[in-house]
């Protein structure tokens, strides 16, 4: 949908949106002026990611049928909007669909998103797309190394080009100001948030081991911890509650779930933490910076394409609660570095992160695809 209203700032690009039939998001993309056309998509991609297809020769027999109509919907709405370039974004957009553009006479694009977590029949359907497309893009620069195999290989040969997706700074606006009103975190209390999804993925667990350490370091900080996110893993939840059970005195974690005022948190925090074992680019840690909150991350996916460690944030090894711990207790000691850091981010989003900034640098690959 962003990147829709990105390349809609160019006057050179006529966007228009492919949503799947009678779904909210095209309500949704049409409130925001967002050129939208319904497509039909058949159940395959949740399949390929699960790895259910070895169960039966039926169900293999039944999803390459899928594969099969999606590509002739995909067909017909390129030849009925007359679409020149066809972005497949991988895998909302359901990469496999490229070869139904590609045989309509559409130019494939080939945009990948993150891609650590895919399973392999994810991979093996976004090679299809990338053999048909003209130009592959990534959104961090390590995209085609985390694909991995034959796709990954593919995304290189393919002239592949990492571009930082946008965000809408717009709704941000109100919160930079708060921000730039608030006092620079001090000795006697910090706060810490960590926006994300409840998971073994996101790691919490370690970052919950470095903060007991840095508690018991510091006696005099009164250190709070905000876990906010949806929880996708009773297990790891349970296992959180277990760690969280006895705390340093001056320590207290909360896990309240999903949190729907994530950037009104973000202006009364002091420090985002994100910890995960792999990540692309996230939205969060954007929005962090563009708000003008110092962050702290694990070194994965495309984390170091948006933080330059010691300059724009800090970044930490997954998995080195040591490294976790040092970086925390320096933020902590250090409040003029967490104000400079901030600033400095603050100037590469400015740069960076704007929707204009996406679509310029996304329609200039458009035009050397050919």
């Amino acid at each position: 949908m962003n990147l829709v209203r990105a390349l809609n700032t160019s006057d050179e690009v006529r966007a228009i949106a492919c949503a799947g039939e009678n779904t909210p998001m095209i309500d949704v993309m049409s409130d925001l002026g967002v050129s939208v056309a319904p497509c039909r998509f058949e159940a395959v991609l949740d399949d390929a990611n699960r790895n259910t297809l070895g169960k039966s020769l039926f169900r293999k027999i039944e999803w390459l049928i899928a594969i099969v109509k999606d590509n002739v919907h995909v067909f017909r709405f390129t030849r009925e909007n007359n679409v020149d370039y066809f972005i497949a974004r991988l895998p909302l957009a359901f990469m496999y669909s490229a070869i139904g553009a590609r045989l309509a006479g559409a130019k494939v694009i080939a945009d990948a998103d993150f891609v650590a977590s895919y399973g392999t029949g994810l991979r093996v359907l976004s090679w299809l797309g990338l053999f048909v497309s003209r130009r592959s893009i990534g959104q961090y620069r390590a995209t085609p190394q985390d694909l991995g195999g034959l796709a990954g290989r593919k995304m290189e040969a393919k002239g592949f080009e990492p571009i930082i997706p946008g965000i809408d700074t717009t709704a941000l606006e109100s919160y930079r100001v708060v921000r730039d009103g608030r006092k620079p975190a001090g000795r006697d209390a910090f706060t810490l948030l960590c926006a994300a999804t409840i998971h073994e993925r996101k790691n919490q667990r370690i970052l919950i081991s470095a903060v007991k350490r840095v508690a018991a370091d510091n006696p005099e900080t009164r250190i709070t911890l905000k876990l906010c996110g949806a929880i996708k893993s009773s297990a790891y939840h349970e296992a959180i509650q277990s760690d969280i059970a006895v705390l340093p005195a001056n320590l207290s974690v909360e896990v309240p779930g999903w949190c729907e005022d994530v950037h009104q948190l973000m202006t009364d925090s002091d420090l985002l933490v994100l910890s995960s074992r792999d990540e692309g680019v996230p939205n969060v840690v954007q929005e962090a910076m563009y708000i003008g909150l110092p962050v702290l991350a694990a070194n994965a996916g495309g984390l170091s394409d948006l933080i330059e460690h010691d300059e724009t944030g800090w970044l930490a090894g997954v998995d080195d609660v040591d490294a976790w711990a040092r970086s925390l207790s320096f933020c902590i000691k250090n409040p003029d570095e967490m104000t400079a850091a901030s600033v400095r981010a603050r100037s590469f989003a400015d740069a960076h992160f704007g929707l204009e900034v996406w679509g310029i640098k996304y329609s200039d690959a458009i035009r050397r695809a050919g």
